[in-house]
């Protein structure tokens, strides 16, 4: 019987066509953002529910904020300061200089 290679990830995503290889790219990067922000959550000890008191909303705006394709900065400002935080944000060049930028 003849041994069967397993593919990687990224080979079977090489066969695809580029415009559905950026979609992939795109979904993984939300999915990515949301994780992190319920990671931040989990880090603070603050449920949705708790946040959403804080943020004078509703938990389910909460939820739909956090599952957002994209987040504007104004409202990432308001979170982290309604959890007693600081928004710092930076661009990272291609040779890994960070440079901050003020909000």
């Amino acid at each position: 019987m003849a041994k069967t290679r397993t593919k990687s990830w990224n080979e079977i995503k090489s066969t695809f066509p580029k415009e559905r290889q950026n979609k992939i790219e795109t979904i993984a990067k939300e999915i990515e953002l949301e994780i992190t922000l319920l990671e931040l959550l989990k880090k603070l000890d603050i449920t949705q529910t708790e946040l959403a008191e804080k943020m004078e909303t509703t938990q389910p705006q909460i939820s739909r904020m956090l599952r957002r394709k994209n987040i504007e900065l104004a409202t990432l400002k308001r979170l982290a300061d309604c959890m007693d935080s600081e928004l710092e944000v930076a661009i990272k060049t291609k040779r890994g200089d960070k440079i901050p930028i003020a909000i």
